[in-house]
């Protein structure tokens, strides 16, 4: 997928995740148990966050991220790492999270 304005891939992330076509990697699983988030957690901060800095084309995997950051359910700030596919559709991949001030 192209890469998008920031905007745009911020109400894409949020529109695809609420309608359901969301794919979690493992690595997010995994992280976000380590570092209590979950998917309540992504949602709210896809819904009220901001990209956070510009786009980063990520070669192995061709693709273009993007750093959601905004709060978790309880306020705090967290950061949502995406990514777009177009397979069967247009799916938001939520590659990792963490929590401000920690390194994924």
């Amino acid at each position: 997928m192209e890469r998008l304005p920031k905007r745009e891939a911020r109400e894409l992330a949020d529109r695809l995740f609420k309608d359901g076509a969301y794919r979690p990697t493992d690595h997010m699983y995994e992280m976000g148990n380590e570092r209590d988030i979950d998917l309540l957690d992504v949602g709210h901060c896809l819904e009220n966050g901001e990209i956070f800095g510009e786009p980063a084309f990520d070669k192995p995997h061709k693709e273009w991220r993007y750093t959601i950051r905004g709060p978790d359910i309880d306020g705090e700030e967290i950061s949502v790492i995406v990514s777009f596919e177009e397979f069967e559709g247009e799916t938001v991949v939520i590659i990792t999270v963490k929590r401000k001030g920690k390194r994924t």
